[in-house]
């Protein structure tokens, strides 16, 4: 029958000498590869996975950020300039509700009702103040 052949197993530090060995450029890598019964295109993965590692552990803690932490930062930008636009908006509401003087707001509900009775039709029971008095038309319901 067939051979069964068993698969090598290296350490790290074994790993880490074979690729230091093929980067000292003193001997060809494919003689390098040859010595330790490896192939080449398993040498070049290690030497990959060395050099990224060693990328991450000399990255300054700038560096180390996740990608994600980026976005999230843009994110908490877009809710404060947002949560400053509902602020600016709320404040001119405010001022414009208060300059009228009117007085005629709905109870509950916030600032004025304006032309909520261009069509003569009842509040639907909303407790609407709208009219002034002797205002009122005839087809319309007495003051909720």
């Amino acid at each position: 029958m067939g051979e069964t052949r068993k698969h090598r197993s290296f350490t790290p530090e074994q790993k880490i000498e074979i690729v230091l060995a093929g980067l000292r450029g003193d001997r060809p890598v494919r003689d390098v590869c040859r010595s330790y019964e490896i192939s080449e295109a398993l040498y070049y993965q290690w030497r990959e996975r060395l050099l990224e590692g060693g990328k991450a552990a000399l990255g300054t803690a700038r560096d180390k950020k996740p990608p994600e932490a980026a976005e999230l930062v843009e994110a908490r930008k877009k809710i404060s300039q947002l949560e400053r636009a509902l602020g600016r908006m709320t404040y001119e509401l405010e001022i414009a509700g208060n300059s009228r003087g009117t007085g005629r707001e709905h109870p509950g509900v916030q600032g004025p009702r304006r032309d909520c009775h261009r069509a003569q039709t009842s509040c639907r029971g909303q407790g609407c103040q709208d009219l002034a008095a002797g205002a009122l038309p005839t087809d319309f319901p007495a003051p909720c």
